[in-house]
């Protein structure tokens, strides 16, 4: 009898220690969820890690933002989706982290719209040369119409959702030229982003574009493999490109964008209320980056005016016009329809 007990006391445990024992959770998908608070992780139990991949610095206006974009969604879900955030391209560049979240190895990802339109050619309506009248037109564009295109767009054809657009502002030549009309810019080596519209445009207005990674510049500069770059004014201050360039020439000729975005099929996976958090912290945070981002650009003008630098401005007029061959040779891309539509926003 005494057997008999022990026996059965020992097939108790066993099984009790089996029923404890549940398979352990993959890194960046799902992990045991807090048990208080919200109902967002009910239906699955477990708690959402969102790898979050972003190839600029942590001292950028992005990363700041996508700070407060983790702050409240892992308030307001109560733990039950945990934000992981890889800034200093930790996770790869932009391409790599794209390529990642189509593989299921990252969830969300931050990416300059250049570099999503080798995946999705539709972000070309928004990368086209001098198409934004000011920061306001831009906007409206990409909360709109022809934003809600873009994003349907990538949904459909990479299953990648658009959570919300970052800005950079309007991007200007810094150069270690002075460039004081369109003819001075016929030679000029500048640096470009790796987009083919970047390319055509800068060829378009007699410049001899060479596509490198950011990281390249400040020597590329100082050893005179190129003579210019181009992007916002609080890069030049953050770069420290005003050592080795001396003037920025203000052309407006892009407004940069970034997007913020997720793997639909993690979206999907989520409960409504989950989604809601995500969608509603996103938008918030491109409130911040936005203002924090123009903040940044108008103290980078004083810096700049402080340290000596010189600032000249060509005709936008005269340099749209220039461009206009870069609009023949991507009609194809370009929709005469979509950019009309752009051209009639009010902002």
């Amino acid at each position: 009898m005494k057997k008999l007990i022990s026996l059965i006391l020992a097939l108790g445990m066993a099984l009790s220690l089996a029923a404890c024992g549940g398979s352990g959770s993959s890194a960046g998908s799902t992990a045991p969820a807090d048990s208080g608070g919200s109902d967002a992780g009910a239906q699955s139990g477990k708690q959402i890690v969102l790898k979050f991949a972003c190839d600029d610095t942590t001292t950028s206006s992005y990363y700041i933002a996508l700070e407060e974009f983790k702050k409240e969604v892992e308030e307001k879900s109560n733990g039950s989706i945990a934000v992981e955030l890889y800034g200093d391209a930790a996770l790869g560049n932009a391409t790599d982290t794209i390529e990642g979240m189509q593989l299921g190895t990252i969830e969300c990802v931050f990416a300059s719209t250049a570099a999503v339109s080798a995946f999705v050619p539709e972000f070309y309506y928004v990368d086209a040369p001098f198409i934004f009248r000011d920061a306001d037109h831009a906007h409206a564009v990409v909360d709109g119409e022809v934003g809600n295109t873009i994003a349907e767009a990538c949904l459909n054809q990479q299953g990648i959702r658009i959570l919300g657009w970052y800005d950079t502002g309007f991007r200007n030549i810094y150069t270690t030229k002075a460039i004081r009309s369109i003819s001075d810019l016929k030679g000029l080596k500048i640096r470009t982003m790796q987009s083919d519209l970047h390319t055509a445009t800068f060829e378009a207005l007699g410049c001899l574009p060479t596509p490198m990674s950011s990281s390249e510049v400040y020597t590329s500069l100082s050893q005179g493999t190129i003579d210019a770059a181009e992007n916002c004014y609080s890069y030049v201050v953050n770069q420290s490109m005003y050592e080795v360039c001396p003037y920025i020439i203000n052309t407006g000729h892009f407004f940069g964008f970034c997007v913020i975005m997720i793997s639909d099929s993690v979206y999907q996976a989520m409960t409504p209320e989950q989604q809601e958090i995500v969608t509603a912290a996103a938008t918030n945070s491109v409130t911040f980056q936005r203002d924090l981002m123009e903040q940044q650009n108008t103290d980078a003008v004083s810096t700049l005016k402080d340290k000596g630098i010189e600032f000249i401005d060509l005709n936008r007029d005269e340099l749209k016009e220039a461009v206009q061959s870069v609009y023949s040779s991507y009609s194809d891309k370009l929709d005469p329809a979509v950019m009309k539509t752009i051209e009639d926003t009010k902002g």
